[in-house]
């Protein structure tokens, strides 16, 4: 049971960073290419075009509340 706060530590940074890796794959090269031949319509398409994966963002909240919780227990455990 004492280390279970270091065992969440882990999970929430190995959850960080796998929704780092889920957001890399759907992206792409990340870079919007507007040429000047492209209509007014073509342009704006191309820039409000959501990109991203939607559910990378929250296994990326999920890892940084599971280290805050850690956190927050052995901070706990330290003042108690």
């Amino acid at each position: 049971m004492a280390a279970a706060p270091w065992y969440l530590l882990a999970g929430g940074i190995l959850l960080v960073i796998v929704g780092y890796f889920i957001a890399s794959l759907g992206r792409g090269s990340g870079r919007v290419f507007i040429t000047h031949k492209m209509s007014d319509e073509e342009v704006e398409r191309r820039l409000s075009h959501e990109r991203g994966n939607p559910v990378a963002g929250l296994v990326i909240l999920a890892g940084f509340a599971v280290i805050l919780a850690s956190l927050i227990w052995r901070l706990v455990r330290i003042f108690t």
